[in-house]
């Protein structure tokens, strides 16, 4: 899965993530698309707001790299 595909499974908005992690939806965009990465603290809370592990967390964001 992708960060996107873990977001819309929880139906989130990137504005309701940022928000969360108080952060902008440009980041969550750029997460989303591969363009950055998340911090160690942010993996962390992506997991805790997606409910999946930080590995889970982290092979998404490898995932989103490639699409």
């Amino acid at each position: 899965m992708t960060l996107k595909e873990l977001r819309e499974a929880k139906n989130l908005t990137q504005l309701e993530v940022a928000y969360e992690l108080k952060t902008t939806p440009g980041t969550i965009s750029n997460w989303e698309r591969g363009v950055q990465e998340p911090r160690l603290n942010q993996v962390q809370s992506l997991a805790k707001l997606y409910g999946v592990s930080t590995d889970e967390i982290i092979r998404a964001v490898q995932n989103s790299k490639q699409s």
